[in-house]
This record gives structure tokens, sequence and C-alpha cells, in this order.
């Protein structure tokens, strides 16, 4: 048997991994050595809506697969659902060696990089510097900070799956395959379904290259050779995701990206007839110089809030206007600095100054089967994340790519270049290191000149853009003509020249240690240390901007998720299924989740009808509603004209979180109810228009295109039906009616798993009211009982089970026999 030499090969490896384990330690400090936890928006918000999920599941080891808790009921899929095929979260554990979530996150991007790197063979020292430059990028940061910890997990495991691609072509293509398939399993598990698909997008433009460079080299066979084992990894991998692929692809077709069913008010304004709207899916795109935030991270000013010190033009100006002291300090330390093409924005995606000077020197020197697929590769991430600031080729992705009318935040396409920029860097310093110096003299100086030239534009021009904001009007409004605004763009040009010129230092810096080597007044050996102390320091100092000590509290601190007087005294109504609709802003709010049934939510995969139903009657209603209390018209009475809010048994309103701000509803129409008289309409269109104004009680519509249905008129003397038993995946009642009556439950409609039985034997559920349930009952008592299987779950996850078995034997077995090889090779 071979022998292993621990110092040459596992020894230094070793190093580095505790290098990275450090570096998370020392960045996230407080949640090591002061047990605090990170304060994440988006987590708190799912945690709201996930609470009624994760206590059934708790308590009964059962995944509901459903939970009331979020407009009005919903499939799990997109809020939180374990999937019993999946055996590779225990491997996700043992990867993060203890590390708490989601910071192990970092360390994961940290050692799934440093593979990627060392599949060219990259020395550890060097390899370390592009694992950081890959997951300190400030996108990184920013999502962490925001709680985006799916799209964290997708991102730390994209280069993984390259890498074992990458092995295959250049080494090993059954061992590189496996590794492939590891790695595209675990980032496909991280459900980031937008993520994936740029990873896709990076395999096809990497798969081209290497077709062109096959052909050239006559090695034609070889590639395809490889990319059968490629192709037939990936499906395995997709396999072990089955699960989870199945429930989200069978509810994403019911969801808001799936088909409209609905004519639009205004026919201009909506051209595609399923996924996003495009104005939405496009809602956030960078302005078309915006992607230089990858060299100057505040290019553009920044993000919505940044602190202006008392050298500021805004606060030189708010003090000789005799502003007060709060004045000055409300706009002083939250100041809209940005000045882009979004909206807002929490902050820049840095790639850091040293790596983008290394990769500008890499368009130069790194050989053209790597170079040119990596340059494509982001250019075409800046393209894409251009999104409506680029029309003519965005729009032609969203209207004819296969479904990329599904995804938004286009912002998001950043994430290739953020592995590109820095793979490019690495290939570039190693190129660097082992040719000779004169050859690539030249070379260095024009990267030199063009990234600190460029740099150089910016510090003295202090911006090639408008400075104009998207919070100047508030600003101009704030003080009533425009020298409030003509101050805060005096610090924006401001804020643009400080990191132009902090960018020129470092890329000055890394450049003179190169150039001494050049010149041979130092050795190699000092190189790389010098590159990686300065991408570290230059990465870790922006960063900090985003997400410091003030992102962490203590876990006893967090308020989201303490009662307040209202939800206690709502809470004191034991009914198990009554809903609650909070009038602050309810559907992008979770918390009332948490310890309510809630007509809202905050989830950004709800269903189609529902959002239909949001838009074309419950905001009407809120806003009627709004009206009336701003007119102090408002009565307790007066809830009998809201006919949607009551039909979905909204039985509290809360208008604050004091015990008085709870508005209780005697109109609330209960869990379920019989109806006189049901009446036809024939399109969704009709459907949802009749709903406007209508009594619940006494009529429902349904649509008898869709279900035929051949009685309309009822008995309703003496019916009564009652709830008698609430689980999220089951709902039973009782029923007692003199002749065949028709129930109404207010319980949304969705085919694809609930059943219902009568006594059990099982009855069709039918839709009325545009998202209610409805079931035609026989005369006299009766059980009903709705239980939510959906089969796509089950049989997704059996075969998941099955195929991720396989690739880990797979995976263990090419590992066994590569090794057997290396060994008779080293005997021989």
């Amino acid at each position: 048997m071979k022998k292993i030499d621990f110092k040459k090969q596992i020894l230094p490896h070793l190093l580095v991994v505790l290098a990275f384990i450090a570096l998370v330690f020392i960045y996230f400090s407080p949640v090591f050595m002061q047990h605090k936890e990170l304060i994440q928006g988006d987590i708190e918000q799912w945690k709201g809506g996930a609470e009624e999920i994760t206590k059934f599941r708790k308590e009964t080891g059962i995944e509901p697969l459903w939970t009331g808790a979020m407009f009005s009921g919903m499939p799990s899929a997109f809020v939180s659902t374990m999937h019993f095929g999946d055996i590779y979260s225990h491997i996700h554990t043992i990867l993060t060696v203890g590390l708490p979530h989601p910071v192990s996150l970092i360390f994961i991007m940290l050692v799934s990089f440093y593979l990627l790197l060392l599949a060219f063979d990259i020395k550890p020292l060097l390899a370390s510097i592009g694992a950081v430059g890959f997951a300190l990028a400030s996108f990184t940061i920013i999502s962490l900070a925001a709680g985006h910890n799916a799209k964290v997990m997708a991102i730390a495991y994209m280069p993984m799956a390259l890498a074992g691609a990458i092995w295959a072509y250049r080494k090993n293509p059954l061992a590189g395959a496996a590794l492939f398939g590891l790695g595209f399993a675990m980032q496909i598990r991280a459900s980031h379904l937008q993520i994936t698909y740029y990873l896709a997008l990076m395999l096809v433009i990497f798969g081209i290259s290497e077709l062109i460079f096959s052909q050239k080299s006559g090695q034609l066979a070889k590639f395809i050779k490889t990319s059968v084992f490629l192709v037939v990894f990936g499906l395995v991998a997709v396999a072990c995701n089955l699960g989870q692929i199945l429930t989200n692809y069978e509810y994403s077709k019911y969801s808001i990206r799936g088909k409209y069913e609905l004519t639009p008010l205004d026919k201009t304004t909506r051209t595609n007839t399923e996924g996003l709207d495009k104005t939405y899916a496009f809602e956030y795109s960078i302005a078309e110089s915006e992607a230089l935030t990858l060299l100057v991270p505040n290019f553009v000013g920044g993000n919505n809030s940044v602190q202006l010190d008392e050298k500021s033009a805004t606060y030189k100006a708010l003090s000789e206007r005799g502003a007060s002291f709060e004045q000055i300090q409300g706009v002083t330390q939250h100041a809209a600095t940005y000045f882009g093409g979004l909206k807002g924005t929490a902050g820049p995606s840095y790639a850091g100054a040293v790596i983008c000077f290394l990769f500008v020197l890499g368009l130069f020197i790194v050989e053209a089967r790597w170079k040119w697929w990596i340059v494509a590769a982001t250019f075409l991430a800046v393209l894409l994340s251009m999104g409506s600031y680029l029309p003519s080729f965005n729009y032609f992705m969203f209207d004819y790519f296969p479904g990329y009318n599904k995804f938004r935040a286009v912002t998001m396409a950043i994430c290739i270049a953020q592995i590109t920029i820095p793979l490019l860097a690495i290939l570039a310093v190693d190129k660097l290191l082992k040719s000779n110096v004169k050859d690539i003299e030249k070379d260095f100086i024009y990267a030199t000149a063009i990234t600190a030239g460029l740099c150089l534009i910016i510090a003295f021009s202090g911006s090639v853009r408008e400075l104009d904001g998207a919070a100047d009007a508030q600003y101009k409004q704030m003080v009533g003509s425009d020298w409030l605004v003509n101050a805060i763009k005096e610090d924006r040009i401001s804020v643009v020249k400080k990191d132009a010129f902090r960018s020129l230092i470092f890329i000055l810096l890394a450049a003179g240690i190169i150039y001494a080597y050049i010149k041979n007044f130092v050795k190699a050996v000092f190189v790389v240390p010098v590159l990686l102390a300065l991408t570290v320091f230059d990465l870790w100092n922006v960063d900090r901007r985003y997400l410091d000590k003030d992102n962490f509290q203590s876990k006893d601190e967090n308020p989201m998720f303490i009662p307040s007087a209202a939800d206690n005294a709502i809470l004191a109504d034991k009914d198990p299924n009554y809903r609650v609709l909070n009038l602050g802003n309810p559907f992008a709010d979770a918390r009332t989740s948490f310890f309510h049934k809630s007509i809202g939510g905050y989830c950004a995969a709800k269903m189609r009808r529902y959002q239909d139903l949001i838009e074309r009657q419950l905001t009407p209603e809120l806003e009627k509603m709004y009206a009336e209390f701003n007119g102090q018209k408002f009565t307790y009475n007066s809830l009998a004209n809201y006919p949607v809010i009551n039909m979905l048994n909204t039985k509290y309103l809360k208008a604050s979180e004091e015990a008085g701000g709870v508005i209780p509803n005697q109109y609330a129409c209960g869990n379920a109810w019989f109806v006189p008289t049901l009446k036809p309409v024939n399109s969704p269109d009709e459907e949802i228009a009749a709903i406007t104004s209508f009594n619940p009680k006494n009529e429902a519509f349904i649509d008898v295109k869709k279900f035929p249905i051949n009685k309309f008129n009822f008995d309703t003397v003496g019916a009564k039906i009652s709830l008698v038993n609430y689980k999220p995946n089951e709902v039973n009642y009782t029923s007692s009616v003199n002749k065949e009556g028709f129930a109404v439950f207010s319980e949304v409609y969705y085919d694809k798993g609930w059943t219902a039985t009568i006594d059990g034997k099982e009855t069709p559920i039918v839709r009325v009211n545009y998202i209610l349930r409805g079931l035609q009952v026989p005369a006299g008592k009766h059980v009903i009982a709705f239980k939510f299987r959906p089969e796509s779950y089950y049989l997704g996850n059996k075969i998941g089970l099955a195929a991720s078995v396989l690739l880990l034997l797979a995976v263990i077995a090419i590992l066994y026999l590569q090794t057997k090889k290396e060994e008779e090779k080293a005997a021989v």
C-alpha cells in the first residue's frame, strides 16, 4: 500500500481548513464568544410563517405539507418542508464541522471554492486567496445579513459542482463526474432554483468551450465520454432531490409563477400568459454602469442608509439652516446616498479591488481554454443583472428561455461573476508564478493601467452617472426646496471618490508586490501571502459596512415573537380555526402567522388565486375600511359590508398591538356553513367579479365549466356543521342536515393532495367563491374529513432516497477504485 505523506499531502490542506474556521470564528465572534445570533429580517419572517409547521413536526414527527397560518392556507413547499429522502442533509451537517447555521455557510463557501481551485492544481495558500475572494464578496455578506440563507447555501455549493466538471475534463472523467454529482446534488438541495439555473448556464458555457477545445485538439471522443459521465451523474443528482423537485414543481403551477387565469385589468401591462409579470420580475435590475461596484464598492453611492459625519455637506447644510440635533442625526445617520438603478439596496456587489485587478491580468496571461469561457460567463452575469436596463437581451431571455420567466431579482445573476472573477484572478497569479516574468511584464503593465486608471477616472470625475436618488423627492418635501437634495448629491460624489481612491490604493499595493517579484526584488514565496493579506483586509473592511457587531443580538432580546396585549386578547379564544387580519401591512407580515391563522403572510410564492383575491378583492375592501377609519365612520356593524373578509372566517382584526386594538368580527362566516343557493358562473373572471358584493352566508358562486353540478338550490332549515378537529393536514367536521345540502368551507381550495370523505367514503371537492372549498352533503348526520396527502411528495422522496443511496455508493466505489489504481501504479 502506498504510504501517505502527511506533511505534504494532508497538512497543508488541514492548515487551510483550520484557517477558514478561524476566519469564520473571528468575523462572527459575537455568535461564538457572546452566544448571540445574527439578526436576519427574512429569517424572522420565515420563522413566523413556518411556526405552525415546525411546531406540528416537532410534536408529531409528521410532515404536515400544508399550513393554515398564512394566506388562509397554502402548501408548505416554499415555506418549510423536510424530505425523508434527503440523506444529504447529514453530509451538509458534517461539512459544517460543527459551526452553527447560518455562519457555517461561509465556511462551506470557502471549502467549496478551495476544491474548485484544487481541480486546477493550485497550491493551497494561493487557492485560499480565491476562496476568500469568493466567500467574502459583499454580495454574500449582504445576502446573509438579510436572511437569504437558501440563496447563500445554493451559491456555496456552485464551485463544488463546477470543480467536479473541471476535474472530469482535465484529469479523470469518472472521478470528476462523481464529484460533480455530489456537488450538484448538494446545490439543488439548497432549494433555490434561480441559483441552480445560473449554475446550469455556467456549465453550458463551460461545456461549449470544452467542445470547441476538444474538436480543435482532436479529443472529441474523450469529450463525449466525459460529457456522458457528467450527464449521468447530473441526472442522478436531480433524482436525489426528486421529493423536493416534484413537490415544488407541482405547487409552482398554482403559485404566482404559474399560469394566469384572469384577464388583466390593463392588457398593456402584461404580455406573458404564465410566470411572473415582466415588470415585477425585473423590478430589481442594476443600471448600465452599476457593475463597476465590483471594483469600487460605493460607485453608485453605497446603499440606502449611509452614515455621514460632521464634515459632510449634508451635516453642514442642516446645521447652517438651524436644524435640531435630532433632525440632523435623523438624516445623516441614515442618508440615502445610493443613486443606482435599483429602487433601493442594502449594498453593492463588491468583488474586491485586488481580485478585480488580478482578473484583468488574467485576461492577458491565462491560457485560452480557461480564459474565454470564464470571460463569457462573467459578461453574461453582468448582462443578466442589468434586467430592464438592457431590455433587448433580457426580455428575449424572459420570453424565450425555458423557465426564466419564473424568476425575479435578476441582480442575483451576479453570483456567476462572484465565482468567475476570483477564479480567473487566481489562475492569473498561478500563471504569473510559473512563467518567465519577462514574458508577462507588458501584460502586467496593461492590467495595472486599466484598473488603476479606471479608479483614477472615477475618483476625479466623482461619477459617470446622474446623481438622482429614489429618496430625493422625500428630501425635497421634507424641507420644501432643493438645498438638502443638493447637499446629499455632494456627499454622493464624496463617497464615490473616497472608495475610488481606496480601490486605487489596494490595486497599487497588489501591483507593487507583483512588480517587485517581476524585478526580482522579492522571491515568489512573499507574493502569495501579501496578496492574501491584501484581499482579506480589502473585503473584510467593506463587508463590515453591511454586517458587523450591530447585526447580532442576544437570543433573549428578540421582541418579534413575544405576544403583544392584542395577541393575548385574541389567543384567549380557544376556537382552533378562526383567522386574524392585521390591518398594518397584512400581505408582507408573517409575525401574525406565528400566533394566529392569518389572512396575510410573507411568501414570494403564494398561490396565484390568492394573489388575485388580494389584488381584486381584499385590497379594495381594506382601502374602503381605511377610508371609514379616517372618516371616523367605521363601526362594528360596518364589517357586514366586507364579504370576502367574512367568507375567510376573519374573526378578529388587529388595528394595533394594544388589547384595545382588537376588533371582533361578528359577521365572520365561521369554519363552515350551509348555503341555500349556488349561482353558476362561466369563467374565472365572472367568478371573482361575482364576490365583489354578495352575502356569503346565503349564496356561493361556482364555475360550472370546471365543476359541473346539477343542483343549485338547497333547503338549509335546521342544517348544522361544526369543526371538531383541526390539524394543518387534516380537518374534521360533523354535519346534520334534513335534506341534501351544500357546505362551504373557509379553507383554500387546492386539488393536488386534498381529499374529502363523508363517513369514510371519498367525495369530490369543488371550488366556490373563486378560492374556497365546497361539498355536496347528503341528508342526515355525517362525519366529514379533509386530509392532505400529495402523492408527489411521497413518490418523489422514495425515488430520491434510492438515488441518494446509489450516488453515495457510486462515489465511495469510485474513490476506492481510484485509490487502488494509484497504489498499483506506485507499485510498478
